[in-house]
């Protein structure tokens, strides 16, 4: 995998304090290497959230949940989106076909280990709906207005819950900032006073 952004010793303490290397994540799911490139190279497994300048492989400790979580691994898809569409049914939504696959491709480029504190369709789910709803009423703020600003809150807390801190290189990585700066940092501190009392 290519990468156009450079690791600093801040982002390797991050990286090693968060995550598994992939060989350790292997051992304590009982998978061999081998086997798990072999998964990924069929897009059952996901790539590795962080890969070191020297080839190292980093992954989130949930890494083989799926995976575990079914009798075989071609089963890993059909549940990912089984799930997914469970949660937009929970909120009233619909999960077009496009959107699912969609998700199952952003599910298997590793990029959800960037942000997500766990790797659930669930969270999957409600991170991209939380981005959504939030980007919105961003995009036409209402400060003054008590239900705008209980919203704000009430959906900014629930993303932060979701997310993990990022890394510094995160920036770079995803050309500026990240769903944790754009939706959680700047509003708390443009509309301090929703998240006040």
């Amino acid at each position: 995998m290519t990468q156009n952004y450079r690791l600093s010793s801040v982002d390797l303490d991050y990286i090693r304090t968060n995550f598994v290397r992939f060989e350790d994540a292997c051992v304590a799911a009982a998978v061999t290497v081998s086997t798990a490139r072999a998964l990924r190279d069929r897009e059952v497994l996901p790539h590795p959230t962080y890969v070191l300048d020297d080839g190292t492989e980093y992954v989130p400790a949930d890494f083989f949940t799926l995976l575990k979580s079914v009798s075989e691994p071609d089963r890993v898809r059909p549940l990912l989106i089984v799930r997914l569409t469970a949660r937009a049914q929970s909120h009233h939504e619909l999960l077009p076909d496009e959107a699912a696959e969609g998700e199952w491709r952003s599910y298997l480029s590793g990029d959800y280990g960037v942000c997500l504190r766990e790797v659930t369709p669930e969270n999957m789910y409600d991170k991209e709906r939380l981005v959504r709803r939030l980007s919105l009423q961003l995009a036409t703020p209402l400060p003054a207005e008590s239900l705008w600003c209980h919203q704000l809150r009430s959906e900014v807390d629930a993303l932060d819950a979701l997310l993990r801190p990022f890394a510094l290189s995160d920036r770079a990585r995803f050309g500026g900032f990240v769903s944790r700066d754009r939706l959680v940092t700047l509003p708390r501190l443009v509309y301090s006073h929703a998240f006040n009392g």
